[in-house]
C-alpha cells in the first residue's frame, strides 16, 4: 500500500475510513477538469455494512472537490454488481446516457 501511494500521480489522493483505530475501506479521486473520478474498497468483512452510504455527505464535501470546483463525480461499476449498483442509485448517482458501467453525480 506504501508504494502505491507513493506512485500517486499529482492529481490524485487516497483516504481511508475509519472506526477509532479500525482501518474499513479506502476511495481514491482522481482530479481531471471539473469532474472527479472516484473508486470504493471496502475490505472483505466490513462489506454490507453500509459503510459508503455513511460517509458519503462527508465525501462529497472533501476540501479537495470544493477547491477544484468539482461538478461531476463519476465512477465506474460493473454491470453484473448489483449491490453496487443499488448502492450507487441510492446515493443519487445516474448513468452516463451512453453507457452501462459509468455513472455520474452532479455535486
Amino acid at each position: 500500500l506504501s508504494m502505491y501511494i507513493k506512485n500517486l500521480s499529482s492529481n490524485q489522493c487516497i483516504f481511508g475510513i475509519y472506526d477509532g483505530r479500525k482501518h474499513l475501506a479506502n476511495f481514491k479521486i482522481t482530479i481531471k477538469e471539473k469532474v472527479a473520478e472516484i473508486g470504493f474498497l471496502v475490505f472483505l468483512k466490513h462489506r454490507g455494512k453500509k459503510l459508503i452510504y455513511k460517509n458519503f455527505e462527508k465525501i462529497k464535501n472533501l476540501y479537495l472537490l470544493k477547491k477544484n470546483k468539482i461538478k461531476y463525480l463519476i465512477l465506474g461499476v460493473d454491470k453484473k454488481n448489483k449491490r453496487a449498483i443499488n448502492l450507487y442509485k441510492n446515493l443519487g448517482f445516474k448513468f452516463k446516457r451512453d453507457s452501462n458501467k459509468i455513472m455520474n453525480y452532479k455535486l
